[in-house]
């Protein structure tokens, strides 16, 4: 979802929504997550609907300390950002 109205209600609603709609939900981690409060929503809506989720990320994202991460985000593991790792997990979706 574009993030230019994350602060928005009816943004929020319309993202919760599309997110319901997914199988799953691929959240690509970077150290710019921290601040990325639209992408944090939208995680949070693939929490809450227990769906299945990957988290990637390049090395600098793997390698960070998980205390400079959202709470959200905290006890969550975020792979390196490869083909192999988003095929396995696509694969787990036609399941």
């Amino acid at each position: 979802m574009p993030e230019k109205k994350s602060w928005e209600s009816a943004w929020k609603e319309e993202c919760r929504e599309k997110v319901r709609g997914c199988n799953g939900a691929i959240g690509i981690i970077t150290a710019n997550t921290v601040r990325a409060d639209g992408q944090l929503w939208e995680l949070r809506c693939a929490f809450e609907a227990k769906m299945k989720i990957l988290l990637i990320g390049d090395d600098e994202a793997c390698e960070m300390s998980a205390k400079k991460f959202p709470d959200l985000l905290r006890d969550e593991d975020i792979l390196p950002w490869n083909s192999s790792n988003i095929a396995m997990f696509l694969g787990k979706l036609q399941r």
